[in-house]
């Protein structure tokens, strides 16, 4: 953040100041020194979205009151890198708007870094993050299976070209069926990763919050290997997801699982990104019992 303050050591009145905000916490103010600064008041910088220039206000001209000045913000002084996404939350069956609870989490530490309640959004939203990074989000609103995704946003989008994403939500019924693209396995193992754990523990909330639903897990691989080896590798993974429910108080009898290897491709499998579109997870509702 930039900022003007008259009571830390500087060149005069108002000086112009920038800190950064580091693991939580605001870093040790700088100033941005001459001849940014001068003996007279600066105040007011704003930034540029599309190119590195810096405008502010100062009265260093006496007799003409406060003058707009700009200059090009050297590298160490730019902000970090941003990029943005845009969300679209629609019915899946009818497509009209649906206002969700939106979770945005740090998918390597696990920390939630912003939730936003259906009440923020009329079924869009607008979210400005770091670069860099990897986020992991879930969608939910009542009546609805949620939604969960990740992305890796690239160094470039801004708040005007953002990246764009559509999420479809199905109501819960029989048969409805949600991809959960945060649940991460070592390679050619059923193995959870610890980066799975806000994925299970969004799962289980998910399922007390709804007591009558039963689950099915079912686990897809791509066709790399033997069909034999895809068959049991996708059946332990999804028993490695039910295994993991259970120990977050999920009652056996709501879970049951399933493999199906290579069998059902949802994208081709002569790309790497068409085969990890296939190894996946689905949670798919079973039935829905009264509490």
């Amino acid at each position: 953040r930039y900022f003007a303050r008259d009571g830390r050591p500087g060149l005069g009145g108002n000086d112009l100041f920038i800190s950064r905000l580091e693991n939580g916490k605001w870093s040790l103010p700088v100033n941005l020194g001459y001849p940014i600064n001068s003996r007279f008041d600066e105040a007011g910088l704003i930034v540029e979205a599309t190119r590195p220039i810096a405008w502010f206000s100062s009265d260093r001209n006496p007799g003409r009151g406060k003058d707009l000045f700009s200059f090009e913000l050297p590298e160490t002084m730019r902000p970090s890198a941003v990029s943005y996404l845009k969300g679209i939350i629609t019915d899946a069956t009818d497509g009209h708007s649906v206002p969700s609870t939106i979770r945005l989490t740090d998918l390597d530490s696990g920390k939630l870094l912003r939730a936003l309640q259906p009440e923020e959004n009329k079924g869009n939203f607008l979210l400005c993050l770091p670069a860099g990074r990897r986020y992991g989000y879930q969608l939910t609103a009542e009546g609805y299976l949620f939604v969960s995704g990740n992305l890796d946003l690239p160094a470039g989008s801004t708040d005007l070209h953002p990246v764009v994403e559509e999420f479809r939500l199905r109501r819960i019924a029989p048969g409805s069926t949600t991809v959960l693209n945060n649940l991460f396995f070592a390679t050619d193992s059923w193995r959870l990763l610890e980066s799975s754990a806000v994925q299970l523990d969004e799962m289980a909330q998910f399922m007390k919050l709804n007591s009558g639903v039963v689950m099915e897990i079912i686990g897809h691989t791509d066709n790399t290997g033997t069909a034999g080896h895809n068959l049991e590798l996708s059946a332990k993974r999804a028993v490695a997801v039910a295994e993991a429910l259970k120990s977050r108080g999920i009652e056996p009898w709501r879970l049951s699982t399933m493999g199906k290897g290579a069998t059902v491709p949802v994208a081709t499998n002569e790309t790497e990104a068409g085969k990890s579109l296939n190894r996946r997870t689905e949670f798919r509702v079973k039935e829905i019992r009264k509490p």
